[in-house]
C-alpha cells in the first residue's frame, strides 16, 4: 500500500545569482510498512527531503500526499496539528525533557494533544522497548542508548502513520547505536509502523529494507534491499 508520496517536489533556498537548488525535481513513493534509509553526503539533499516530508519545511513547488491527502499546502497551524497526529520524530539530540521522567517524555505528544491515553499500548510499548525498569527515572540518570529508546517510545506514542529519524544514532557509540537500530527495525514491525531514517553511515543503512541514494539534491540510486 502506497503511504507517501511526492510530485515534482522541489526546494530552493535564495533567489538570482545565489539561489541554491537543495532539492531537484523528486518523485518518490514510500509504502507501508517500509524501513527505508535515505543515505548521502553532508549537503547532499538528504536533510532538506526529510524535512520536507515531515512538514518541518515548505516545499518550493511540488507537492506530498499522505495516505492520499495532500499536506503540503497547510498553514503553518494545521500542519502544526498535522504533525502531532500523523508523524513521529526521532533526532539525533534526543530532545528530552530533563525535568520529565522517561515515561512522562513518552506521553507528552499525547498530553500536548489532549489524546486520551491508551494504557495498555503505552505500557506494552515501554515493555518491548526495555524500559519498564527505567520509566519514572529522568533523562539524566539514563545512559545515550536509553534515551534515545525513550524518544523512540515517544515517537511511537500516538501511533502515528509514519516515522522520521534524522541521523538517530549519531550521538552514540557503536554498541548502543547497533541496539537502537535493532529496535527501531523490531518495533516498526512489531507495531506496523513505517520509517524513513536519514543517515550519511552505509553501515546504519543495512539494518534498512530500502536504501534511497542522494547526490547534489536529486536521487541517484533506489535500492530494495534482500
Amino acid at each position: 500500500m502506497d503511504l507517501l508520496q511526492t510530485a515534482d517536489l522541489t526546494k530552493t533556498y535564495g533567489e538570482g545569482a545565489t539561489a541554491v537548488k537543495a532539492l531537484k525535481t523528486t518523485n518518490l513513493t514510500i509504502r507501508k510498512g517500509e524501513f527505508v534509509a535515505v543515505v548521502g553526503a553532508s549537503g547532499s539533499g538528504k536533510s532538506t527531503l526529510l524535512h520536507l516530508l515531515g512538514g518541518l519545511d515548505s516545499p518550493t513547488s511540488g507537492e506530498i500526499f499522505l495516505e492520499g491527502q495532500m499536506f503540503s499546502n497547510l498553514t503553518e497551524h494545521e500542519l502544526s496539528i498535522y504533525r502531532r497526529r500523523k508523524f513521529g520524530f526521532i533526532f539525533q539530540q534526543f530532545n528530552l525533557l530533563p525535568v520529565l521522567s522517561a515515561e512522562e517524555n513518552i506521553l507528552l505528544p499525547l498530553l500536548l494533544d489532549s489524546k486520551v491515553v491508551d494504557k495498555e499500548y503505552i505500557m506494552n510499548l515501554i515493555e518491548f522497548l526495555g524500559l519498564t525498569n527505567r520509566k519514572h527515572h529522568l533523562p539524566s540518570s539514563l545512559s545515550g542508548g536509553q534515551q534515545q529508546r525513550v524518544a523512540i517510545a515517544r515517537a511511537l506514542s500516538n501511533k502515528p502513520s509514519i516515522i522520521f529519524a534524522d541521523e538517530p544514532t549519531g550521538n552514540l557509540d557503536s554498541v548502543s547505536s547497533a541496539e537502537v537500530l535493532r529496535i527501531l527495525r523490531d518495533s516498526i514491525k512489531q507495531y506496523n509502523q513505517t520509517l524513513v531514517m536519514i543517515t550519511h553511515d552505509r553501515e546504519v543503512s543495512d539494518y534498512a529494507d530500502r536504501v534511497i541514494t542522494i547526490h547534489d539534491g536529486e536521487i541517484v540510486g533506489d535500492e530494495v534491499v534482500i
